[in-house]
């Protein structure tokens, strides 16, 4: 109680604000998760078309490959005239010369 002629104040109650996680954010967020992954893979793994290294080697004397990438896997490369900017592979022979030809 508060003496007469004084200001009643009121207490306020401070609550903190609640976060809510209803079901259909749930879901948004989760298909956001999933979304986002399919993504990462899909640019992680890029699909190449195989091709025989005989006929790698013919296009390399022929210069149609544009940019090769060699590595223990394979050679990673794409043609000039290739309007489907496809990638292709084949398996890497080791060969010593293969550098200086492309």
């Amino acid at each position: 109680m508060t003496a007469p002629g004084l200001p009643q104040t009121k207490q306020a109650k401070q609550t903190k604000p609640r976060l809510s996680l209803n079901r259909r954010m749930v879901i948004a967020v989760v298909c956001a998760v999933a979304a986002v992954a399919v993504l990462a893979w899909s640019l992680w793994e890029t699909p190449s078309t195989p091709m025989a290294y005989q006929e790698f080697a013919a296009k390399v004397a022929q210069q149609q490959v544009d940019e090769a990438q060699i590595s223990q896997d394979g050679v990673f490369f794409t043609l000039k005239y290739d309007e489907t900017h496809a990638l292709y592979r084949t398996y890497n022979p080791d060969s010593p010369d293969l550098k200086e030809r492309l």
